[in-house]
């Protein structure tokens, strides 16, 4: 297959062949990589897709959200793509890259060039959040009590998505996106773009990707990969703290670690120009080792 800027479906998944596999995060769709996409398609040939019940990805028919689920659905949009590639992650998306380093060892050596892991976590991202110490130590007595509250936020969506929508019209979802993502250097487009990409996804669909983070941890996974590794994060990432960086890098064998400062969870939007050279460089020598 011959592979240019147009879109294409894998029955329940929406894939735009622009060509190198990007996987966002949990929340936004694929147009978070609008920069990324913009500054590497000169040199590359960018794939990225919308995870199941994100973005125009239908929902899965069998509400499986898990990350086990979506691995395997990276792998059939690779099984698309007939030359070496890139896989990129950033947030849940490296969770996800990790998952898929487990279940499908063989592609590391057939089909992957190289990984980029950015802003991501290799266990429950609970234990590498913010004031994760005080969140780990309420998990069992107060966050356990709470799981009901997620699936009470699955049956109430539509109710939950009019006051998401009423948040942002008063100005308070600007402003804990800003504290959450951003480090104050980002555009006021930057910041409503980040915003209106969020409040796309339905907070029943959104609960449900939260219950299945919980049961992440691929700590034994990190050995095992025996590709070329990126680990990138921003400087003051609030929601993945840079120590679980650290701890990947330091764990995977080819790994290397690449800190944006300032830059937060979204400094692949704030520090863009700073992004795309570092996948830029990284990826141009993974590729040139693979042919």
């Amino acid at each position: 297959m011959c592979f240019s800027s147009h879109s294409h479906s894998l029955s329940d998944k929406w894939v735009l062949f622009y060509g190198f596999g990007m996987t966002h995060g949990w929340g936004p769709d694929s147009t978070v990589w609008y920069y990324a996409k913009k500054q590497l398609s000169d040199r590359f040939r960018v794939v990225v897709w919308d995870l199941p019940g994100l973005g125009k990805s239908k929902k899965p028919r069998n509400k499986d959200y898990s990350l086990e689920k979506y691995a395997r659905d990276l792998e059939a949009v690779l099984a698309e793509v007939e030359e070496p590639v890139m896989l990129l992650g950033h947030s849940m998306g490296a969770m996800i890259l990790l998952t898929f380093c487990r279940l499908f060892p063989e592609q590391l050596e057939q089909k992957v060039a190289g990984l980029i892991l950015v802003d991501g976590t290799y266990t429950n991202p609970v234990k590498t959040a913010i004031l994760n110490k005080l969140l780990q130590a309420l998990q069992k007595p107060l966050l356990q009590p709470l799981l009901p509250l997620l699936y009470l936020a699955i049956a109430l969506s539509p109710l939950l998505w009019l006051m998401s929508w009423l948040s942002y019209l008063n100005g308070s979802t600007l402003l804990t996106t800003e504290l959450s993502g951003f480090t104050g250097r980002e555009t006021r487009g930057q910041l409503n773009f980040s915003c209106l990409i969020g409040l796309k996804a339905s907070p029943g669909i959104l609960a449900r990707g939260v219950l299945a983070m919980f049961k992440f941890d691929e700590t034994a996974t990190l050995k095992e990969i025996s590709v070329p590794t990126l680990v990138v994060v921003g400087k003051s990432d609030l929601a993945t703290r840079p120590f679980a960086s650290q701890h990947i890098s330091t764990e995977i064998p080819q790994a290397e670690l690449s800190v944006l400062s300032p830059g937060g969870h979204m400094a692949l939007m704030e520090r863009n120009q700073q992004f795309s050279e570092i996948i830029r460089a990284f990826s141009t020598s993974c590729l040139e080792l693979k042919r």
